[in-house]
């Protein structure tokens, strides 16, 4: 009797080990598709972040450009404002000299 209840305890040993380890493997086999995925989320990072820091440099040059055009608008607009009052300077210029041209005209006349 002894002996069959050491031996039923040896089955029930043996059903136990043989049960943990298809449990480990089963675990070993989740943990190794875990770290594929990871490794896959891994590359998707470096990509996104490399994308990001794309994005960030074409941000960048896309506000210099902008300033640029800004600053080269306002200089633009400086240098019109600038010969617009040359050219209402001129005008006041000659409406002057033609009047004065009249005035001597009438005073040479007379």
């Amino acid at each position: 009797r002894d002996w069959r209840t050491a031996q039923d305890r040896i089955v029930a040993l043996e059903r136990d080990r043989q049960d943990a380890s298809l449990r480990l493997n089963e675990a070993q086999r989740q943990a190794s598709q875990i770290r594929e995925e990871l490794n896959g989320m891994d590359g998707d990072i470096e990509q996104l972040s490399a994308e990001r820091q794309r994005s960030v440099v074409e941000r960048e040059e896309v506000d210099r450009q902008r300033i640029a055009r800004s600053d080269d608008l306002s200089r633009l607009r400086l240098d019109l404002e600038d010969e617009q009052k040359r050219a209402s300077a001129g005008e006041q210029f000659l409406t002057q000299a033609r009047a004065d041209l009249v005035r001597v005209e009438a005073e040479l006349a007379t």
